[in-house]
Formats: C-alpha cells, structure tokens, sequence
C-alpha cells in the first residue's frame, strides 16, 4: 500500500492495524510516527488499545511541543524524535515488539539479516542499542545514535526493534522482513545451522532483481480475456497465501501462463497486501509490460514454462518453516510423511546462485508429481498444471516442514 498518498492519520491507523492483526505488538505496546513536510510529527497516542486504533487517535506534535488530539502521545515521542534528529533523510518509524524480535534483544543478538535476501535488502546490518528506561530521553538518545551511524533498524535490549523509513512503506517492509528473519531463524536453528547468503550472491540476486527487460507495449483494455483472468486469480491466491501465513506483505511471488511465450506476474518489490490486477506484469519473451518491473525470479519462472509445457502456474515464497530448512540448506524431508510425499514426491534442491545463473538443471527435475525446487536462502518455488494445484503443493510443504520443526523440540 501507498501509504504517503493518505493523510498522516489515517496512513498510521492503517499500518498500526496491519501491525496489531498480525500479532506484532500487544494491545498497549508499539508506536508508529510520520514526520510531515512541516516538521510536525504525527504518533499513535499512549495507552489506548492498538487494536481499536483510528484515524482521530492520532496525535500531532508540533515542533514547538504542543499536541493536537484527544490524546496525550505516545509514551516514545522522544525515542522518534531523536531517530528523526539523528536522519534527516526519515519521515516514518515503528516501534513494536514482535515474539521474535524480542527474543533476539534478550538474548543480546540481532538476527542475521544475510540468511534472506529481501531482509538484507530493506534493512542491511542491524544494530543493538543497551538498556535505557522506555519513554526516556536516554534511550532516544541511545537509539538515535545508532541511526545516526548509518543504522535502518535497531533491537533495543530487552524491549523490542526500531525501524524507519524514507516513507511509512519503507519502514513497514523493513519491519516486516526483519521479524520475519528473526522468526526463521529461530526454527532454522532447531533443525540445523543457518547459512547467510555470500557478499557476491546478494549483490547477484539486487542487479537480477533490478534487471529490466525489455519493453512490452501493450494495448489498453485489459488484455485478452486470459490474461484478465489470470490477473484475477492472481490476486484471489495471493490474498489466500496472506491468510494462510504462506506469503508475507514483503515475500512472495505468483505466476500465470497466458500463452505458449507469455505469463502474469507479481512486480517486483510490491505491497501484496493491496495487490491489484493492474498492478500484476505481462512478460512474452523477453520483455515486460512498459513501465514496470516483474517479480526478481521472472526469468526462472520464464525458464520453467519454456522447458515444461505441462505447467501453467508458479508460486515462489517463503513461508517461515519451509525457509527455515532453506536457511539450513537442507530439503525439507518429505519421504517420512508418506502423505506429503504423494503430493510432492521428492523436493529438488537449487543453490541460492543457481536459481538466478543456471536453475536448468534442476528446472528438468521438475514435473507436476514433484513440483517443488527449494531454494537456497530463498523457501521455495513451487509448480503445477493450475494455480490450485501449486497453491496445494506449497500448502503441503509448510505443514509437513511445520511437523518436521516441531518434532526437531521434542528431540
């Protein structure tokens, strides 16, 4: 979602409730704050429920202190204005406390943000800022140094994380993958060691990611009666993945063959939350939709359709027990669940480099009766002869990968 395109109130009532319903702070906890071309800052109010929040809660604090609101501001105002003193360059902050991201700042960490590429990419390296009193000026103090020594998202110790944005989007989708690294790689080290992606493969998945195709003009109207179709479904199956966990609002990508050259798919670096059909990316050949940019694994999922007639639809994500095993670089283990084993027969490994330089290998293992390439750091990316029958072999995976993490405790 846009959030810049709303006024300040309602931008932040908005990515307070998204916050709130995916269980990433308490009903009293976590602050959320926009700076204006005007100075002023806008911030959740203290003490009034989080999941009741709405647009006439939001306080305004103006730059000379005074407030405008029902409510007295939130209890961190100093915390935002001093990480908004120390980068001039941010006009969005969150503040909340996710199981996860808690977890790492009592136990004195920061997850590993190179174990998952769109996690590096939002947030880079993050730091950890030492115990000061909440509300005070001494944490502001010592969080703001931190952002001001290049920082996008700090653990505060035992409290919870910090992440700002040039715009609210920004730091909502550095807040959302940071949680979702920490709460992979919390399952990742029951089951194994978790690998971080090398200096050379992340710069390898940025340049691919940003690669454009080339231009694909295209007639206004929608599109044949196919691809309109395909847009819709698309949108209906990533709005089931969001429900079911499989795709987060910063991670996942959909795909649709619409004729023997061309497919649907989900643009890169998208809101999936507020995806539209419009907002989906026509390729044939090689080329894109004019003015748009296709989901980072476009070219693996074109590889897949050229090399497999039999496949219609492809869904690449990273729901956290599947990435959990990707992080460690081991298969999911399916053969022990003779259930998911029918399903999905045997999961294929690809290297976290091979799936943008040479996936062709294990693209010919691929087939409707073993339709899953797990993806090095990735999750996985996944086939079939429709959408529902890929959308089913993801399901699948996540809940035999689930079952193989939890019996890992019961060791």
């Amino acid at each position: 979602m846009q959030f810049e395109f709303f006024h300040p109130r309602d931008a932040i009532a908005m990515a307070m409730a998204r916050i709130y319903s995916h269980r990433l702070t308490t009903t009293c906890g976590g602050n959320v704050s926009i700076l204006d071309e005007a100075g002023d800052m806008w911030i959740t109010p203290a003490g009034v429920d989080k999941g009741a929040l709405t647009p006439r809660d939001i306080v305004r604090v103006r730059q000379d202190g005074s407030c405008e609101g029902r409510w007295a501001p939130s209890s961190e105002c100093p915390l935002h204005r001093a990480v908004y003193a120390a980068r001039p360059d941010l006009r969005a902050i969150i503040h909340a406390h996710p199981m996860s991201l808690v977890a790492f700042s009592v136990s004195g960490k920061v997850p590993e943000t190179r174990t998952l590429p769109q996690a590096w990419r939002w947030n880079g390296p993050v730091a950890f800022a030492s115990w000061e009193q909440s509300g005070s000026e001494a944490l502001g103090e010592s969080v703001g140094a931190k952002f001001a020594e290049g920082a996008h998202s700090v653990i505060l110790q035992n409290h919870g994380a910090v992440c700002g944005g040039a715009c609210l989007h920004d730091a909502f989708s550095r807040f959302d993958t940071l949680e979702v690294a920490a709460r992979a790689e919390i399952r990742a080290r029951m089951i194994g060691i978790p690998k971080a992606i090398s200096a050379d493969d992340l710069a390898l998945a940025a340049s691919h990611g940003m690669a454009r195709f080339g231009e694909l003009p295209v007639s206004r109207g929608g599109g044949s009666l196919q691809e309109r179709e395909a847009r819709e479904r698309i949108c209906e199956c990533v709005e089931r993945c969001l429900r079911q966990r499989l795709f987060l609002p910063s991670v996942g990508s959909m795909s649709v063959r619409t004729g023997p050259d061309s497919f649907v798919v989900t643009p890169h670096s998208c809101d999936r939350i507020s995806l539209r059909p419009d907002d989906l990316v026509l390729v044939r050949g090689a080329r894109a939709e004019t003015g748009k940019t296709p989901s980072s694994l476009a070219s693996l999922y074109d590889a897949i359709y050229i090399s497999h007639p039999e496949i219609n639809a492809v869904i690449g994500a990273a729901p956290l027990n599947v990435l959990a095993f990707s992080m460690c670089r081991k298969p999911v283990p399916t053969r022990s669940l003779p259930d998911a084993f029918a399903h999905v027969g045997d999961v294929t490994p690809l290297s976290f480099s091979a799936a943008y330089s040479n996936p062709a290998p294990a693209i010919a293992k691929l087939s409707l009766r073993t339709p899953v390439l797990q993806v090095d750091n990735h999750g996985a990316v996944v086939v079939g002869e429709d959408l529902l029958g890929a959308y089913n072999a993801l399901d699948v995976l996540e809940n035999a990968a689930d079952a193989f993490v939890g019996a890992a405790a019961l060791r």
